[in-house]
């Protein structure tokens, strides 16, 4: 309890808005350690989204207002890999909550990023929009890379049902970002994908894609030297 109130001291001195630390990561009634993030910017696609993941791998993502509790709109059966799942709970680590916001000035606004983390009645961490600290800057760029993954996944079933000319320009767009790192965990949408490689009435340049991100999805990827 007194790491607790350290690390909650150090908030409250650092300006960061925080409420009491809960004896247990607040999501749903779960109990354990878990890391969560949080996206607020009118501009983004999705202009408000959570996600969760727990110590036990468990993940949970929303959008929009609302607690876990409240929304409808979780997405099930979401899972996270090794390397993933380490740079997420490097948020654990001594230092990561430092120097949250950069001081520079006149940085654009790219959304309001909070990150916190929760280990039985320990708690830390900080909202900002612009971070010069590398290893937050780490753990909110995996966040929403696996966001992104999600959110295409929605834009395609979407597609697949009312607009399936745009399917094409769609998958290019997620194999792109999928090459490029900012989109991660494809399986998180493998029944989409499915659905449209197996689905006579797209276009057969989009059933391929489809069926080679699942399969690259469902390869182990090889072993991350050194990773914390």
């Amino acid at each position: 309890m007194k790491t607790a109130l350290l690390l909650f001291g150090f908030l409250l001195q650092a300006g960061v808005a925080a409420a009491a630390p809960p004896a247990v990561c607040p999501v749903a009634g779960k109990v354990g350690d878990c890391v969560i993030f949080s996206f607020v910017w009118d501009k983004a696609a999705v202009p408000k989204y959570t996600i969760v993941v727990q110590e036990d791998r468990t993940v949970h993502y929303w959008e929009g207002d609302g607690s876990y509790d409240e929304t409808q709109r979780a997405k099930p059966s979401l899972t996270v890999n090794d390397s993933t799942f380490k740079r997420i709970f490097a948020a654990s680590e001594p230092g990561i909550f430092q120097d949250c916001e950069s001081k520079a000035r006149n940085i654009a606004q790219t959304g309001e990023k909070t990150v916190r983390w929760y280990d039985g009645d320990q708690y830390a961490g900080c909202t900002f929009n612009y971070s010069d600290n590398v290893r937050l800057k780490e753990i909110v760029a995996t966040f929403m890379a696996m966001a992104q993954t999600i959110q295409f996944g929605d834009k395609l079933k979407h597609d697949q049902r009312f607009d399936r000319l745009s399917l094409d320009a769609e998958m290019d767009a997620l194999v792109e970002e999928v090459k490029d790192g900012r989109a991660i965990e494809v399986q998180n949408i493998a029944p989409v994908l499915q659905s449209l490689a197996d689905d006579d009435r797209v276009m057969e340049r989009v059933k391929r894609k489809a069926a080679r991100l699942i399969q690259d999805a469902s390869t182990p990827a090889p072993a991350t030297p050194n990773a914390r």
